[in-house]
């Protein structure tokens, strides 16, 4: 079983995961799913703390909410500090790694 699995089975998320990324600097694991919720995992000793969960679908953006936030892309920034997460209607929301809060989004040319 992954790890990817074994985080959803463990934890029993309401839903399926989709793309997992390891912090570079922190014990911080990334996930995401096709209906665009964002989940930050800290490892712990044999245990995983959830340290914050972001439905996209709730942020405000160009689109307006409720556009199709299904997260394509995760991708963290060189010191961890930001989480930048691609969604299927062409916006990249960066959040803050420690309060899960958007710090900026913007949609790309697609």
């Amino acid at each position: 079983m992954s790890v990817v699995a074994g985080l959803a089975t463990e934890r029993h998320a309401p839903w399926e995961v989709s793309h997992a990324l390891w912090n570079p600097r922190m014990d911080l694991l990334a996930l995401a799913s096709v209906d665009g919720q964002v989940a930050l995992e800290r490892a712990l000793v044999s245990v995983w703390k959830k340290t914050w969960q972001v439905a996209l679908a709730d942020q405000e953006s160009a689109s307006g909410r409720g556009a199709n936030k299904s997260v394509e892309a995760l991708a963290w920034s060189p010191d961890g500090r930001v989480l930048a997460v691609g969604t299927a209607d062409g916006f990249v929301f960066l959040l803050d790694t420690e309060t899960g809060e958007v710090r900026h989004s913007f949609r790309t040319n697609n």
